[in-house]
């Protein structure tokens, strides 16, 4: 991706740790994300399939009762959001990781900009916080298989392609790609956008 530039004179998005009061924002702009993402790529039904409430109550407990869920919001001078990601355990042994990205996604109007790297950026960084040195932790994700802009995007960060697997959803069967990073310290470059993670604006907390 490009390097993480203000457009137009505009100010550069900042990045912080979610909190529970963001948990119907950040529904709002997963059912989003998920429309502009996955539009073609699988079936309508599924993708309507998301709704505002539902998702919102599974924001709100992920927020409220998960210590080791790493959840950080981008968001705009006026504080909207403009992407999240997410991270934490590895949620089964089949990635082959110790720790997993669960989700990372960008508003199709800012992408291109270098906020999805920074973004996933700050999610390793979190967990390697919570964890141990990069060079001993492993992260990986699954992504859609025919998602081809996103495993670029992946291949371009560092990630090593895995294993396949099919994942059934609402009566859908996807097939998903892993991808995983040994060692997290090229991933851990230079911050692309001001971190304000910690609410002071000093650096990660």
């Amino acid at each position: 991706m490009n390097e993480a530039l203000p457009r137009d004179g505009a100010a550069a998005p900042q990045l912080r740790r979610a909190t529970p009061d963001d948990s119907e924002a950040i529904a709002a702009l997963h059912i989003v994300c998920w429309a502009e993402t996955y539009r073609g790529l699988l079936p309508d039904p599924l993708i309507q399939s998301m709704t505002l409430p539902s998702r919102t109550i599974q924001w709100q407990r992920a927020l409220e009762r998960r210590a080791d869920v790493q959840v950080i919001v981008a968001e705009d001078a006026s504080g909207g959001l403009l992407g999240f990601a997410s991270g934490g355990p590895a949620r089964g042994a089949d990635l082959g990781a110790a720790q997993e990205i669960y989700a990372i996604y960008v508003r199709r109007q800012a992408q291109r900009r270098g906020l999805g790297r920074a973004l996933l950026q700050s999610v390793a960084a979190h967990l390697v916080l919570k964890s141990m040195t990069p060079t001993a932790l492993d992260l990986g994700l699954w992504v859609l298989r025919d998602n081809a802009p996103a495993r670029a995007f992946y291949e371009r960060l560092g990630g090593q392609p895995g294993g396949e697997r099919m994942e059934k959803r609402e009566g859908h069967d996807l097939a998903e790609a892993a991808y995983r990073w040994s060692d997290l310290s090229a991933l851990l470059g230079p911050p692309s956008f001001t971190r304000a993670l910690d609410g002071s604006g000093t650096g990660f907390a």
